[in-house]
């Protein structure tokens, strides 16, 4: 069977029976344009726009029409990864940034967080040091030096 006569009767089928099939249905949800899309042009909107350039100008780099662009910008039309690439590189951007930015990806980003607890081998070395301290006087002052560093830096 050819395409035209599978259109053909998918389009005979729709009418006889008041509706699109399910195929179909399936088949243009996937197309339609999503909240991400929306974010992905807000965010190519904000990046030209900082960049101080006009729809004109960066459509030239890409070789698309400014009204193209417009669409994209609002939202309207979906960014191939191709195209998304392209505009990425003409914005001197990564393709992440047009993404919006999940806890994951923040926590991926961000640099290490310092623990202000003692590692177990600084505990094991500290209680070394202190048991290894001749007199109790002496441990006790370690100790009281302790407390008191680990107050001032509550402060």
């Amino acid at each position: 069977m050819f395409v035209s006569e599978t259109v053909s009767a998918l389009a005979c089928e729709a009418i006889a029976g008041g509706g699109m099939p399910e195929m179909a249905e399936r088949s243009y949800s996937s197309r339609a344009v999503s909240d991400t899309d929306r974010y992905i042009g807000s965010q190519l909107q904000s990046r030209r726009t900082a960049l101080g350039l006009t729809r004109q100008d960066l459509s030239e780099r890409i070789g698309i029409s400014p009204q193209q662009l417009q669409k994209y910008e609002a939202g309207q039309n979906r960014i191939s990864a191709g195209r998304l690439l392209e505009l990425a590189q003409a914005l001197e951007s990564n393709v992440s940034f047009f993404f919006p930015v999940t806890e994951e990806k923040r926590a991926r980003e961000a640099p290490p967080q310092r623990s202000t607890r003692l590692s177990r081998a600084d505990a094991a070395q500290f209680a070394e040091a202190l048991s290894g301290a001749k007199g109790i006087r002496t441990r006790r002052v370690m100790l009281g030096l302790a407390r008191s560093i680990r107050r001032k830096s509550r402060d």
